[in-house]
């Protein structure tokens, strides 16, 4: 029995070994990456990019896609001091590769995005988490002036959809989701249909 024992754990212990080992780590914008497209492109799963304060503009930040990588995106000082000014060209975000729960974007402002669907987010077959989120002055020739959701189920905490605009759903448009919407604030937003 003793020598079934020290076997096992001789097993046991190699496994655990040859394992890889990965932690998470945390990715600084403009710190380590200046922009929070190059520190999304450097990211692995399960890892976090924090944005010290300013406004973040350009095509590198903007448009910002995670391509499946469950990551945290966040502020350091929340949305009042960390903003990504599309530039009346582009979204903010991009979640349509299946990202689960576990990624989330904190405290970040999005503004003056435009675009067909989902002038400031867009999130299709996706299920992200925003918490703590600004999204104003954006407009969709379409759907979701603000935010515009297909066959996704996004989590929605404590975020302003402020002063948004399109066709159809000005702060937000869903089709077929479950959308969580929590203690947000949802005003001035403005729709033609």
């Amino acid at each position: 029995m003793r020598k079934l024992l020290s076997r096992f754990l001789l097993i046991a212990a190699g496994l655990l070994l040859s394992a890889p080992l990965t932690l998470a780590v945390t990715l600084h914008v403009p710190g380590d990456y200046t922009t929070f497209g190059a520190a999304i492109a450097a990211a692995a799963n399960g890892d976090t990019v924090l944005a010290a304060d300013g406004v973040y503009a350009g095509d590198d930040n903007k448009n910002l896609n995670c391509e499946g990588k469950d990551l945290v995106l966040m502020s350091e000082n929340g949305p009042d001091a960390c903003i990504i000014d599309c530039e009346y060209s582009g979204r903010g975000f991009i979640y349509q590769n299946g990202e689960s729960s576990a990624a989330q974007v904190i405290g970040i402002a999005v503004c003056n995005g435009i675009e067909i669907q989902g002038g400031g987010l867009y999130v299709f077959n996706a299920d992200p988490v925003f918490k703590n989120v600004i999204i104003n002055d954006c407009q969709a020739l379409g759907q979701g002036g603000g935010v515009y959701i297909y066959h996704g189920n996004p989590t929605f905490l404590n975020c302003v959809l402020h002063n948004n605009f399109a066709s159809e759903g000005g702060g937000m448009s869903g089709e077929e989701s479950n959308v969580t919407v929590n203690s947000c604030i949802v005003a001035a937003n403005s729709s033609t249909g």
